[in-house]
């Protein structure tokens, strides 16, 4: 079968009976926050994520130390996914660090600082910039700043290279080490209350002992003697609330020295109830005023942004139900930012993007983006107001292989003919079947744009020209930027001296046959003797008239000579002429075929003609207008 870039139908109805990429329900787990499998949609509601990073730049500059945003939105409508690209782009951007936090995991109110405290420290865990932990990037900020303290002249480590550093060294060297840096930190910043948190941050920078650091700084109880080995004393546990909260406000402080903090609060709208009977609504405005109250935000040199999403109903018959002031201070704008209804584009997009991932886990090339799907389906899904989940959902239900393969008759006598035409030696001698395949092949693509130019129209008039003679079989005219050309092509294989002088003698007569550009269409092995007369014309249509010779290649004629045949066998076939003209077009195999691609760029302007021999884009415009016609003369 001839390479194209659409795969078979049968290869994607194979991988969409293998599986469904879309998740069915479609809510967003937490899980999925912190990975990336969610597709990124920056157009979906880019006015709050501009926002929310103003924010951050002005926590940046110091020029607000905390701040609080909400946002509210109908179920469905991707409060969550929200969330996931502002992670995804904070990640990237390496702009701050990222907490995550499920009101559904604040369950115990005496417990409740605590646990706010676990899942800080949890969200710390997974990956930022670079793909290391972001505790491990704050741990590098505080290593390299307490060596640059130590040693002006020293250079800065990366995060994998400091953990590299700590991974190849003995635990006495690495003990000694992290106490150097501890103590030097605690020289530069004289007033900080807790030298142990940060001992157990850098520890986080050995992959062994960072478990266990980590399980500290959480608040949880690590066992005396490895509390002994890290430096690091243990709380009791009767007291972990309390000390949580006190922890945390230290751990907050030490993150705005480096970065600053984005801190989302997700699942509020759920109507089931704490353990003790509190809403999750209460819990979230519970912490968020404690953290306005109780941080001492002049201690803060890069602020923190508090995030919160929510339905609107939550919004408006629970957060501002709480006592007076409490909504306040989960939006200190007043009234809360609201989501999007996604546009039809939008979720066109979208479909696009969760399928993108599928599509080249399996190396596949679909023939539209949103296969099997259409985007005039999913569009009229959008303008039906349905929300993103509703819509993923449909996609999950109607995921199905199609039912039939329409071009399965013609891709069974496309491969016959291909196999027929591999076997004789050398089937590019027939100068009239390459011109009728290739012909065939541009009438194929009239109206599209191919190589750089479009094909305007293709005719073979020319032949029956009683001064050409048939030497030029057809005419191409095709468009590039409001400039019209008209090129003749004369496909030649001939070995006989006079038949390639006489095709060459008409190559350069532009003006007799209204042409305004010349392609030579003919294998490079086949060289033209500098003895023969044909010879001068060759100088003359390369150098004089601009004209342009296209290396002729078995594998690239062979798929548009079995294209022809197919067509020309059509009733023994039992095919339409609409389902040949289907085919081609669905498989792109005239589109995207390197020899029609390099006769097409010869009607080029001299300058883009230039700039497309430097590209990749097919072999068989290899050398051209590079090479003279010295080139193509026998030796």
């Amino acid at each position: 079968m001839a390479n194209c870039s659409i795969s078979s139908i049968k290869d994607l109805n194979t991988a969409i009976a293998a599986q469904n990429p879309f998740p069915y329900p479609a809510y967003v787990s937490d899980r999925e926050i912190w990975r990336d499998e969610l597709p990124n949609l920056n157009s979906l509601n880019d006015r709050i994520r501009q926002v929310v990073f103003q924010a951050l730049e002005r926590s940046r500059q110091g020029r607000s130390a905390l701040s609080a945003i909400a946002v509210t939105g109908n179920p469905g409508m991707g409060k969550s996914h929200l969330i996931s690209t502002l992670r995804h782009q904070v990640q990237q951007e390496d702009s701050a660090l990222f907490v995550y936090i499920n009101a559904g995991q604040l369950t115990d109110l005496n417990l409740l600082r605590y646990q706010f405290h676990q899942r800080i420290v949890e969200s710390l865990r997974y990956a930022g910039q670079g793909g290391v932990m972001q505790w491990q990037c704050l741990a590098a900020a505080i290593a390299n700043h307490a060596i640059l303290a130590i040693d002006p002249n020293a250079r800065s480590f990366t995060p994998p290279e400091l953990i590299a550093k700590l991974n190849n060294h003995t635990r006495a060297k690495n003990q000694t080490w992290v106490t150097q840096l501890t103590e030097g930190f605690c020289k530069l910043k004289p007033t900080l209350a807790d030298p142990d948190l940060v001992r157990a941050i850098i520890w986080t920078l050995s992959s062994t002992e960072a478990p266990y650091s980590i399980k500290w700084l959480s608040g949880a109880a690590i066992s005396p003697s490895k509390a002994s080995e890290l430096g690091l004393p243990n709380r009791s546990r009767d007291s972990r609330d309390a000390d949580a909260w006190e922890i945390l406000m230290h751990s907050l402080s030490l993150i705005s020295y480096y970065y600053p903090l984005i801190i989302c609060f997700d699942q509020l709208e759920a109507a089931d109830k704490s353990d003790t009977g509190l809403k999750r609504e209460r819990v979230v405005a519970s912490i968020i005023k404690r953290i306005w109250d109780t941080l001492p935000r002049a201690s803060l040199e890069r602020g923190i942004v508090l995030f919160s999403v929510m339905t609107e109903e939550t919004w408006r018959n629970k957060v501002q139900a709480l006592p007076p002031g409490i909504a306040n201070y989960l939006c200190k704008q007043g009234e809360p930012m609201q989501l999007y209804q996604i546009s039809p584009e939008g979720i066109v997009e979208l479909v696009r993007l969760w399928l993108q991932g599928f599509y080249d886990h399996y190396h596949l090339t679909p023939p539209n983006p949103v296969y099997p799907f259409e985007a005039g389906q999913l569009r009229a899904l959008a303008r039906e107001k349905l929300s993103v989940r509703e819509i993923l959902e449909w996609c999950a239900e109607n995921f199905h292989p199609v039912e039939e393969d329409p071009f399965e008759q013609v891709e069974t006598a496309f491969e016959r003919e291909q196999s027929f035409l591999e076997s004789p030696e050398d089937p590019l001698l027939d100068n009239g079947t390459v011109a009728q395949a290739v012909y065939f092949g541009f009438q194929r693509v009239v109206g599209q744009t191919i190589a750089g130019v479009k094909v305007e129209s293709v005719s073979d008039r020319i032949q029956r020209d009683r001064h050409n003679r048939g030497y030029i079989q057809f005419t191409l005219t095709t468009r590039e930027n409001g400039r019209l050309s008209t090129l003749g092509v004369a496909i030649l294989q001939e070995m006989q001296s006079k038949k390639v002088e006489a095709a060459l003698k008409r190559l350069v007569q532009y003006e007799t046959f209204d042409l305004t550009c010349g392609c030579l269409v003919r294998s490079d092995e086949n060289r033209i003797p500098p003895h023969w007369q044909a010879s001068r014309y060759l100088q003359k249509f390369t150098a004089e008239r601009g004209g342009q010779w296209v290396d002729l290649k078995i594998q690239e004629i062979l798929p548009l000579i079995a294209l022809w045949r197919v067509y020309q066998r059509r009733i023994e076939y039992g095919l339409r002429a609409e389902q040949i003209f289907e085919f081609i077009a669905y498989r792109k195999l005239a589109a995207e075929n390197p020899l029609l691609q390099a006769i097409a760029r010869s009607t080029l302007s001299p300058e883009r003609v230039k700039e497309a021999t430097v590209t990749p884009e097919s072999e068989s415009v290899k050398g051209i207008n590079l090479a003279t016609s010295a080139d193509r003369l026998g030796g």
